[in-house]
C-alpha cells in the first residue's frame, strides 16, 4: 500500500509547477542553524542541511545533491557573523535572522536555484518564472585544481612528521589564488567525500600512498617552510593523479545534467 501511494505521489508531481518564493519557503525546512557549547570557548553557531519527507517535491534534490548543498550552505558570506553571535541566546531570533538571510543572499540563490530548476525539469517539473543562467566552460586542468585543495598538509609534528586532512575547504582554498567560486568548490568537495564513503575508487590509499612519498622527501629544516613545500608538493603530485581525475569524472557524468557548468577534457 505504502508504494502504490508513493507512485500516485511521484504521478501527481509530473508537470507540476513550483515558484521561485515556493522554493524559498523551504529553506527553513532545509537549512538549520543551532547553537553549540565548546567547553573551552563558550557558544558557537553551526549549521546542517536536513533531508525531507519522500512525498515532499525537493526531496529527491536533496537526496541526491545533500553534500553540494551543504557546502554552498556552509560556506556562504551572506551573512553577518557578529550578528549570529549576538544572537545566540535568542534562539527564535537567530533562526528568523539566519533564514531571512538565506532568502536575500543573492549569490546563494543564483547557485541553489540554477541547481533545483535543472533538476525539476529532469524530473518532468518546472521552477516558474526562473530563468537559468548560461553554463561556463572550464577545464579539467582548472577543476583538479580546486579539487587538490581538500587534501591539506596542515601540521609539522615536533619530530618533524608531516600530519595531514581531508578538510571542507577553511586552510586549504582560503588562499586560492584568483575569484573563487563556490559551486566548483562543491562540486569537487561532494566527490571526493562520496568518494571517500564509498571507497570506489581507492581515492583515500592514493592520498596516503602520495603523503607517504612527500614525507620522505627532504624539504627543510623550517617547519613553516617544510609545510609549505609539502601542501605544493601533495597538490602537485595529486593534479596528476588518474585516481583523483577518475572521481572527478564519474561525479561530472552522473550529474553534469543539472550543473552549472561544462568541463572539458575530463574524460565522461
Amino acid at each position: 500500500m505504502s508504494s502504490l501511494i508513493l507512485f500516485s505521489a511521484f504521478l501527481g508531481l509530473l508537470g507540476a509547477k513550483y515558484s521561485v518564493d515556493e522554493v524559498k519557503q523551504e529553506y527553513k525546512r532545509i537549512f538549520q542553524i543551532n547553537v553549540g557549547e565548546h567547553p573551552e570557548f563558550g557558544p558557537y553557531t553551526t549549521t546542517e542541511t536536513s533531508r525531507l519527507p519522500r512525498e515532499h517535491f525537493l526531496h529527491d534534490f536533496v537526496e541526491e545533491n545533500y553534500w553540494l548543498i551543504h557546502y554552498l550552505q556552509a560556506n556562504r558570506s551572506g551573512e553577518d557573523f557578529g550578528k549570529l553571535q549576538e544572537l545566540r541566546d535568542s534562539p527564535a531570533a537567530l533562526v528568523d535572522y539566519y533564514h531571512r538571510t538565506l532568502v536575500e543572499d543573492h549569490r546563494f540563490n543564483g547557485s541553489l536555484l540554477n541547481l533545483v530548476s535543472r533538476h525539476l525539469n529532469s524530473q518532468g517539473m518546472e521552477l516558474a518564472g526562473h530563468a537559468d543562467a548560461a553554463r561556463e566552460t572550464i577545464t579539467a586542468d582548472h577543476l583538479t585544481g580546486i579539487a587538490v585543495r581538500f587534501f591539506f598538509p596542515n601540521e609539522i609534528t615536533d619530530n618533524g612528521r608531516i600530519k595531514a586532512s581531508i578538510c571542507a575547504g577553511l586552510h586549504g582554498l582560503r588562499d586560492f589564488e584568483g575569484e573563487r567560486d563556490l559551486m566548483l568548490e562543491a562540486f569537487c568537495y561532494e566527490a571526493i567525500f562520496n568518494e571517500l564513503g564509498s571507497r570506489q575508487y581507492g581515492l583515500l590509499d592514493e592520498f596516503k600512498s602520495i603523503l607517504g612519498r612527500v614525507r620522505g622527501l627532504q624539504l627543510s629544516t623550517d617547519k613553516e617552510m617544510k609545510l609549505n613545500r609539502a601542501q605544493g608538493a601533495v597538490w602537485a603530485l595529486l593534479a596528476s593523479n588518474e585516481t583523483l581525475r577518475k572521481v572527478l569524472s564519474n561525479a561530472y557524468k552522473s550529474k553534469r545534467g543539472i550543473l552549472p557548468f561544462v568541463v572539458e577534457g575530463l574524460d565522461p
